[in-house]
């Protein structure tokens, strides 16, 4: 069995070499390292090169065109039966993938889901405990119970995409591939549409990617599209929810006020406290019908997350964001 490890590249630094040392370190015989440099200026492809003249590191250049671009590409010239997604500026925990080699050889499937530790950031979420429990309670349903959890904010599982090994001739047959031109939330949509297609879904209840947060991080930054994005993706899924799970349809009230928080959060990130209380009370205009809904679904969220939306729907959103200013100041 073949894999293929996709690492799209935007000036990561030295952190590449731990990333591709990871993949080396995992003690397979078969597989490809595919490097997307999307257009980088520093020196971290030369920072490589002494790997890159191995038969199984292929490296692909394009300008810069983002992510999505670049995972494109790379799965156009994969030829593993598994394809895996990883950042450059993560890596994986050593001796994960012969385990995960003998339980796709024993049980092929379309997807494999594994855990994840967070490294730099103790406060952020980790959905491993909800992967452990959908395992042990051994849920004739997998696939409806993880899409279920995708769209909630409380005891979720995240989206990320890296978090999975996908079977190559099911992304192929699907034509699945992710959507250009969005910078956030194109990962999301991606695996909810694998999801979507997938017909056998395996759990491989141990940690196995190690995701590295860092002050460069995407999610610590303001991003100007963040809104066009994140609306996008909400779009896309619920057409998706509304052929194939209508049963789901509620949970998109939830999704959509989870977003608003969002919004506004990111909004904050690049504008003074007068400035984004006028942008919330604007943007809470597309939102009320979803803030007053999820009013009575206070069991779908987070305490924090359900605490915006009642300040929010009361028209005290000045309030939360007063907290949240306090709070990225403490921290």
């Amino acid at each position: 069995m073949k894999f293929s490890f996709i690492i799209p590249c935007f000036n990561p630094g030295h952190l590449l070499i731990r990333c591709i040392e990871s993949i080396m370190n995992q003690g397979l015989l078969d597989y490809e390292i595919i490097l997307v440099d999307d257009g980088s200026t520093d020196d971290s492809i030369s920072s490589v090169e002494r790997y890159l003249n191995l038969p199984y590191i292929r490296i692909l250049r394009q300008k810069n065109s983002g992510v999505s671009v670049a995972r494109n590409n790379g799965l156009e010239i994969a030829s593993g039966d598994y394809v895996f997604f990883i950042d450059a500026d993560d890596y994986y925990v050593t001796d994960s993938f012969l385990e995960i080699e003998k339980k796709l050889e024993r049980s092929l499937c379309d997807i494999i889901f594994f855990g994840y530790e967070i490294i730099n950031d103790n406060n952020r979420h980790n959905d491993f405990n909800v992967i452990e429990n959908i395992y042990s309670t051994e849920l004739s349903n997998v696939k409806n119970e993880i899409l279920e959890h995708l769209l909630t904010t409380k005891n979720n599982i995240e989206g990320y995409i890296w978090r999975c090994g996908y079977n190559r001739k099911f992304l192929c047959a699907n034509n699945l591939k992710f959507a250009n031109g969005i910078k956030i939330s194109e990962d999301y949509l991606f695996l909810f549409e694998c999801l979507i297609c997938s017909n056998d879904i395996l759990l491989y209840p141990k940690k196995v990617y190690c995701y590295f947060l860092n002050e460069d991080s995407v999610t610590k930054k303001f991003i100007p599209t963040l809104k066009y994005d994140m609306e996008y993706v909400n779009s896309k899924i619920e057409e998706k929810v509304k052929l194939f799970l209508p049963g789901l349809k509620h949970d998109m009230d939830a999704l959509k006020a989870n977003t608003f928080i969002r919004i506004i959060q990111n909004f904050s990130l690049n504008n003074n406290f007068c400035s984004t209380c006028k942008y919330a009370s604007k943007v809470r205009l597309d939102y009320k019908k979803n803030l007053k809904i999820c009013l009575k679904q206070y069991n779908k969220f987070t305490i924090k997350t359900y605490f915006g939306i009642f300040l929010s729907y009361f028209h005290l959103i000045w309030l939360y964001l007063l907290i949240f200013k306090i709070k990225k100041k403490i921290m």
